[in-house]
C-alpha cells in the first residue's frame, strides 16, 4: 500500500507538470494576452489571483486593467475610439509605461515611488507584477489623482486650490471624471471593461 501511494503521488506530480507545461506553451503563443505577456511572462494562474488578495474590488479591477493594458489611460481609450488623441495632458502618448515611469506631471509622486521600491523595482514588470511592490504602485497612483473613481474611498486629501497650478490640476481632474462618465456610458452599451478584464485573467487561472 505504501509503495502504491508513492506511485500515485508520482503520477499526479508528473501529470501536473505536463499540464502546466502545455498551458505555458499555449499561453506563450495565444492570440490574446500580448500586453500582459510584456510585463509578466508567467501564464495566468493562482499566482495572478494572489496579486489581488486583500485589495478592494475597485483597486483589484484597476490593477487588472493596467496589467492587461485596457485601462482608462488615454492611449488605451484611443484604441477603442473613446479618446480622440490618446495623449496625456503633458502632450505625450499616455501609455501605462509613460504614466508610471515617465510623465513629468507626476514627477514628485514618482520620486517617492522610486525611493520606496529602489532601482531594482522601478520597472513596468515589477510595478505591475511583483506582489511586494504593487502596494507602492497603488500608493503612487493614488497620489496622482489620475483615477479618482477607483480611489473614491481610498484617496489622499486633495491639495488646497490656492495657486493657479493647483487650479489647473483640478480642472484636469474634472475633465478626466467627465471622460470616465463617457467610458461608463459606452461600457453600458457594449459590456463593462472591468468585468471583461477581470475575466480575461481569471479565464487562465488553473
Amino acid at each position: 500500500p505504501e509503495g502504491l501511494g508513492k506511485a500515485t503521488m508520482a503520477l499526479r506530480a508528473a501529470h501536473k507538470a505536463v499540464v502546466s507545461q502545455d498551458w505555458a506553451s499555449q499561453w506563450a503563443s495565444a492570440p490574446t494576452g500580448a500586453a500582459l505577456r510584456l510585463i509578466d511572462r508567467a501564464p495566468p494562474g493562482p499566482r495572478v489571483a494572489r496579486l489581488r488578495t486583500g485589495l478592494p474590488r475597485s483597486l483589484a479591477s484597476l490593477l487588472t486593467q493596467l496589467r492587461t493594458d485596457r485601462s482608462h489611460l488615454h492611449a488605451a481609450l484611443h484604441k477603442t475610439g473613446i479618446h480622440p488623441t490618446g495623449l496625456c495632458d503633458c502632450g505625450k502618448p499616455e501609455t501605462r509605461h509613460h504614466f508610471l515611469l515617465a510623465c513629468p506631471l507626476h514627477r514628485v509622486a514618482r520620486q517617492q515611488l522610486q525611493h520606496d521600491v529602489g532601482a531594482d523595482g522601478f520597472d513596468i514588470c515589477s510595478l505591475l507584477s511583483n506582489p511586494t511592490i504593487i502596494p507602492f504602485t497603488l500608493r503612487f497612483i493614488t497620489s496622482t489623482d489620475r483615477f479618482p473613481r477607483y480611489f473614491a474611498n481610498h484617496a489622499l486629501p486633495p491639495p488646497s486650490p490656492s495657486t493657479s497650478t493647483e487650479s489647473k490640476n483640478q480642472q484636469a481632474l474634472r475633465s478626466r471624471v467627465h471622460l470616465m462618465e463617457k467610458v461608463e456610458l459606452k461600457e453600458g452599451e457594449g459590456g463593462g471593461v472591468e468585468e471583461e478584464e477581470e475575466e480575461g485573467e481569471k479565464g487562465g487561472d488553473r
